[in-house]
């Protein structure tokens, strides 16, 4: 028989072959979408679904299955499963098989073939009045009692002792109330070897059999008897030399094996349900209760267990029993796929019978296969928790020693269990929730002082170490940081510079004074990225930053954050954390640090801010010295001329008149001079000076501006010469012009007296060039850009003269023409100026102007 269906939905959508075969109508297998995942007995289904998702992942495969018919008994199935996919959709493929296996007995008693190591089989039907209907001929082969013997009548009619029909009567009741197969095992004496009777272990698995509606018409028992020698001396205890007979059956709670629920008597469950109830009734918290739920479960409902409890949208680990040796990746802490879906079901589920079926129905993958199967699982059972109407989790218990099954018993009693456990799971949870809560708000209260500590200690701090200082101290109590570093871009944007560290020897800090941004490390990471780099051990860092490891292995181990300083958008340095151990950050400590390195970063641009206001007010104390000084000089000597004048001057001869005239005239024109440099800072720094272009040949103007200085020249030794490619008339501020050229001519008379001075006047196709060069003093390369500063100086103003404004004005004012100046010198062999007016300066042709 052979069928295709929805992987999605299993509903089919064709079916070929005996598909009447069980019994059910055809229609049952168009319309009900659950009807292939209900003809399973229990402790196939799992199993069935496993195998749906693994062929639809690509892995078919072959498995045998119990089926459910509806007016015949149950069949046994070789099912091949295989998956393909048509538009888009994928579907399954169903190729089933039946497997006969004659027994001489009724129908159906050919579903279940003799397990390995067994010493016989029997096999009867019970209908539900717990009558025997039908008896297997082996009967009279194991146990030496004819089979008709059984039909028609209960096990109490048979004589059976008591407590053995109260264990059979509760799991046939079952099969037929849950419609469940479900498992017994018990003690009984058999035929052996010459007729002699022998004790053994009988399993027993109950079948229920459905008629056309789905009801449990009757139950099929399956018994198996094995050797009871490997249970010890107490099975031995039988009386030998008496027949084999009902009255012969003994339950197997006498024998020598690992002890479970269902071995206990009635008076012993009693006496454990009752001690569990006081035990969990005593308020305990979620330690102590884990820890009396094993000690009251194990072994009595399995050899290993645990309690898994719903957080969130999916369960998680609460407690094993015991602890798994492999940690978080022990098999027995990957049980999540069948717990999860247990709790869908929302039922108690039992797994018991074959160890291979069990293990493929709980294993999540392959080497979780193989886990299992090393540690030895052979039942598995799962019990939900639930409490006022909620589902909290659920319980589980597994079997890893083949001599103490799983079966009935023992899940009834582990439902048990979770009822009684369930509202002192809850109580804990709450508890356990409540003391969350408390130690989170102490560790924020804690936190949120400690901010406050680093903002008072860092309102306080005026240098970047007091700040670094400050900043480590606190994160090395709070965060318990091994070490920590505090660095800032440098004034090119292409590395990190340490401003500060602790935690770190002498070597680590020389080493890493200074990082390039292009070095892979995560303080550089977080720089370029502008954004938080969280590093939460040792092997994550190997893997990110091999570079780094490789320069310094020994301070590798353990975690790293590393936090950019942002300040009005922009990423003035980072703030480096290092950890001695692995760890995993929480949020609020992600949070807490996150808040530091801003307090720090706000620090740190206070405090650029507050020595960049100390260097202004001492470059304004030196700037008044000089300006007085330069102010004080040609006033005190245009003050001697006219005195000199007054007194002397009618008696001066004429030639003598004159020259002093001309020096009153140059003290006041060096006055006027320093005076309109003034004024001119004032109209720039305001954006107040306009530019007046006018039409003028440059090289008859640069002619006439030199020859205006010629007697400060000539004072100063100083010879000109002037080249040029040709006229070039434009359209520039005559008045700024000049007062760029006056600036360059008077710097290089000043520092190079005595020496000639060259001009040249050349143009290109995009600029028109005025080079000035000296042979003075020269400019050291570090000061090439500083001496264009305000104020700024190259010399002490002690050996010469000036305010430091000239060259930044002639900067600014040729920024305002769209031009610029540069630079080139070293110290001892003069300065060469180039100052670039545009093109569009020059005088537009006629063609144009038309």
């Amino acid at each position: 028989m052979s069928w295709e269906a929805e992987a999605e939905t299993l509903r089919c959508r064709f079916v070929k072959g005996h598909a009447e075969a069980l019994g059910f109508p055809l229609a049952r297998w168009w319309d009900d979408s659950h009807f292939l995942w209900e003809t399973l007995f229990a402790q196939d289904q799992e199993r069935f679904l496993a195998s749906c998702q693994a062929a639809t992942r690509g892995h078919p495969s072959v498995g045998r299955y119990l089926v459910r018919g509806a007016r015949a008994a149950p069949r046994l199935f070789q099912l091949s499963l295989d998956a393909v996919r048509k538009r888009g959709t994928v579907w399954l493929l169903g190729q089933m098989v039946g497997i006969t296996q004659g027994d001489g007995a009724a129908p159906g008693f050919s579903l279940a073939p003799e397990e390995p190591g067994a010493l016989g089989r029997l096999i009867t039907r019970l209908d539900p009045q717990l009558r025997h209907s039908d008896m297997s001929p082996s009967c009279e082969q194991l146990l030496g009692i004819p089979p008709a013997v059984f039909l028609g009548k209960t096990n109490e009619e048979l004589g059976m002792p008591p407590q053995l029909v109260r264990l059979w009567n509760e799991g046939f009741r079952r099969a037929f109330r849950r419609g469940e197969q479900q498992e017994l095992e018990f003690r009984f004496l058999i035929m052996g070897e010459g007729r002699e009777p022998q004790p053994a272990r009988m399993h027993s698995r109950l079948i229920p059999e459905f008629d056309q509606e789905g009801q449990v018409r009757s139950v099929l028992a399956v018994v198996h008897a094995f050797s009871a020698a490997r249970f010890g001396r107490r099975a031995s205890r039988v009386t030998r030399g008496k027949p084999a007979s009902p009255q012969g059956l003994e339950p197997l709670s006498s024998r020598t094996r690992t002890p479970r629920a269902h071995t206990l008597t009635a008076e012993e469950r009693l006496a454990w349900v009752t001690r569990v109830g006081q035990t969990l009734a005593k308020g305990l918290d979620t330690r102590e209760l884990f820890r009396r739920i094993e000690q009251l479960a194990l072994p009595w409902l399995g050899d290993r267990g645990g309690v898994a409890l719903l957080q969130g949208q999916g369960l998680e680990r609460m407690a094993l029993f015991p602890d798994s040796p492999g940690g978080e990746q022990g098999p027995w802490a990957r049980l999540f796929p069948i717990l999860t879906r247990a709790l869908h079901t929302g039922r108690a589920q039992l797994l018991s019978g074959s160890p291979e079926l069990v293990l493929q129905a709980v294993s999540l993958d392959e080497e979780h296969l193989g886990q299992l199967r090393g540690a030895g699982l052979t039942d598995f059972l799962v019990v939900p928790l639930r409490w006022d109407g909620d589902v909290l989790g659920c319980l589980w218990f597994a079997s890893t020693d083949p001599t103490g099954p799983l079966g009935a018993e023992d899940l009834a009693l582990a439902e048990v269990l979770a009822v009684l456990a369930s509202p002192a799971l809850d109580a804990a949870r709450l508890h356990w929730i409540e003391r969350e809560i408390r130690q989170r708000e102490g560790v924020l209260e804690h936190r949120t002082e400690a901010l406050h500590r680093v903002a008072v200690s860092l309102g306080m701090a005026l240098l970047p170490a007091q700040i670094a200082d400050a900043v480590m101290n606190e994160v090395k109590d709070t965060l318990f940081a091994r070490a920590a570093a505090v660095y800032r871009v440098d004034a090119s944007g292409t590395a990190a510079e340490l401003l500060h560290a602790s935690g770190y020897d002498s070597q680590v800090r020389r080493r890493y004074a200074r990082i390039p941004l292009t070095m892979n490390a995560p303080i550089t990471c977080a720089l370029k990225q502008q954004t938080a780099i969280w590093v939460e051990s040792g092997r994550v860092m190997r893997e990110r930053y091999p570079e780094l490891v490789s320069r310094v292995p020994e301070i590798i181990d353990g975690a790293w954050m590393a936090l950019p300083l942002w300040v009005e958008g922009r990423v003035i340095g980072g703030l480096v954390l290092s950890f001695g151990t692995a760890r995993t950050f929480s949020p609020e400590e992600r949070a807490f640090a996150l808040a530091l390195a801003q307090l720090c970063a706000q620090a740190l641009e206070r405090a650029r801010l507050y020595q960049e206001a100390q260097e202004a007010i001492a470059l304004r104390d030196q700037f008044v010295l000089v300006a007085g000084h330069e102010l004080k000089t040609p006033l005190t000597a245009l003050l001697l001329s006219l005195a000199n004048l007054q007194r002397r001057g009618l008696e001066e001869p004429p030639e003598a008149l004159r020259r002093r005239i001309a020096q009153c005239q140059s003290q006041a024109n060096q006055l006027k001079r320093l005076m309109n440099e003034l004024l001119d800072v004032r109209r720039l720094t305001r954006d107040m000076l306009r530019l007046n272009k006018e039409e003028f040949e440059l090289t008859a103007f640069v002619e006439d501006a030199v020859q205006r200085m010629m007697p400060e020249l000539e004072r100063a030794g100083c010879a000109v010469s002037l080249t040029w490619d040709g006229p070039l008339v434009g359209w520039w501020d005559r008045l700024r012009l000049e007062q760029v050229l006056t600036n360059l001519l008077t710097n290089a008379s000043k520092y190079g007296p005595g020496q000639p001075i060259q001009i040249a006047i050349f143009s290109t196709p995009e600029h028109v060039m005025i080079r000035v060069r000296d042979h003075g003093i020269g400019i050291a390369p570090e000061d090439h850009e500083r001496i264009f500063e305000r104020f700024a100086r190259a010399v002490s103003e002690k050996n010469y003269g000036g305010l430091g404004l000239g060259l930044w004005i002639t900067r600014e004012l040729l920024g305002l023409m769209g031009g610029r100046i540069e630079v080139r010198s070293e110290p001892s062999e003069g300065a060469t100026f180039t100052v670039y007016l545009p093109r569009s300066g020059l005088k537009p042709s006629r063609e144009a102007r038309r």
